[in-house]
């Protein structure tokens, strides 16, 4: 319903022309029917648990490998940030906490996890998860940040009230993960990215997050139900931020 809401061409403010209806086309092809296609082949190829766990430990293990790529790219390349943040081979260093994140949290549950495997496995474990842990806190994304902590915080009461084994490990955990917390928010009170958070007027995160939020209120009251066409937010948004901010956005 999407793509058919979106109109053949779109004229943007420089004066030049958007192929609308293609770009949709093309965000449902790569968001929504490979992914649909590549689930299906995926979920058909997993015969057991034995293979789901298998999959499981790829993707950490992927995951590995590209924070290890992105201490190479800081070392050797251009895979920081203006800010000093690590990206790897993204664009963006968010884009690299959010493939780290999952795979962080799923180390856990392993390192926890003792007697499912060997004493060695859980060297590995515990090994994976540091250099996981490493680079998400050099991507310096906040968001990322909070939720493998909350998620940790989550998992820890979880232990407690449910899994009383691991009782005291888990409370001695939420402690710790309460100390790295605090040091950690207290080690960037005089970061420049964490002063830009709570700026409002000048260009910022904040700022710029504000302003995409009153146009994309404008846009829902016109198109609340069906949109306006996936893949076509930005140009909608520099065709509508003039009118709503009287002038150009940030």
């Amino acid at each position: 319903l999407g793509v058919l809401q979106a109109p053949p061409f779109m004229e943007l403010p420089d004066g030049s022309f958007l192929d609308a209806q293609q770009t949709a086309l093309g965000v449902w092809k790569g968001w929504i029917v490979a992914p649909l296609l590549y689930f299906w082949v995926f979920t058909q190829s997993l015969t057991s648990v034995q293979h789901v766990q298998k999959a499981l430990r790829a993707f950490v293990y992927s995951a590995v490998l590209v924070s290890l790529f992105a201490y190479g790219y800081a070392l050797f390349g251009d895979g920081v940030t203006d800010d000093l943040r690590f990206r790897g081979f993204y664009e963006s260093a968010n884009y690299l906490a959010l493939y780290l994140l999952p795979a962080a949290l799923l180390n856990v549950a392993w390192i926890f996890n003792r007697q499912s495997h060997s004493k060695i496995q859980h060297y590995v474990d515990t090994a994976t998860f540091k250099i996981l842990l490493h680079a998400l806190l050099f991507t310096q994304s906040y968001d990322a940040i909070l939720d493998l902590f909350g998620s940790l915080f989550l998992y820890g009461f979880y232990l407690i009230l449910i899994h009383r084994r691991h009782a005291f490990r888990a409370f001695l955990g939420l402690l710790l993960l309460f100390l790295t917390l605090s040091l950690m928010a207290f080690s960037q009170l005089n970061a420049s990215k964490f002063k830009q958070a709570f700026d409002a007027q000048n260009r910022s995160s904040t700022s710029v997050r504000l302003e995409v939020y009153r146009i994309t209120r404008e846009l829902l009251r016109e198109q609340w139900l069906l949109g306006h066409g996936p893949g076509l937010f930005q140009a909608h948004y520099q065709a509508k931020a003039p009118e709503v901010l009287g002038r150009a956005p940030m």
